[in-house]
């Protein structure tokens, strides 16, 4: 997404899961296992591509590094959101269409993915982001020891009943120690 830009990963994400919809939709019809299986696994794939691609979006949208948090909780919320509302939206669907067909209550839940997924597309699209490259001035600020040394740990050391030679430790019982 450095290379393409992130709003073309959101685009292209967003049409593989427009797409993986689309089979499942197919599946409601076909009742195939396997179209099922490569369905969920083309998901994943663009599910998966979409959130990487989408933290970098709204990252390079942010008005100013010093409101970083603030503003990443009001976008967390604003992905948060429509994921606790949809289980509800889809629910109702079901249970009114369980009377006709389950599996058409399915795909039209599967429909309504679809353009959700469409619209997440399309609402990207008017999406300013700032200029390239602003993170460079947060990572030269760092020294190369910050973020790669790994962090000192402290030393463990065994408990005073546990002896550091092996040959001592041959007849050890708990209940020894506890008396």
């Amino acid at each position: 997404s450095d290379r393409v830009g992130k709003k073309i990963g959101v685009y292209i994400s967003a049409g593989v899961m427009v797409i993986s919809m689309l089979c499942f939709v197919l599946v409601t019809i076909t009742k195939s296992f396997s179209l099922l299986l490569g369905s969920a696994a083309f998901m994943g794939v663009g599910y998966g591509a979409y959130q990487a691609v989408d933290w970098g979006l709204a990252i390079d949208t942010l008005p100013s590094d010093a409101q970083i948090a603030k503003d990443m909780s009001i976008w967390h919320i604003s992905l948060v959101l429509p994921q606790l509302v949809s289980p509800v939206v889809s629910g109702f669907v079901l249970n009114a269409l369980k009377s006709t067909s389950v599996s058409q209550g399915y795909m039209i839940v599967c429909i309504i993915a679809t353009v959700w997924f469409v619209m997440s597309a399309v609402f990207v699209y008017p999406v300013k982001t700032r200029k390239r490259g602003h993170h460079q001035q947060i990572y030269s600020q760092l020294s190369t020891e910050d973020y790669i040394s790994p962090p000192q740990s402290p030393s463990i050391r065994a408990p005073s009943f546990i002896s550091s030679r092996p040959e001592d430790n041959n007849s050890f019982s708990i209940d020894d120690e506890l008396g």
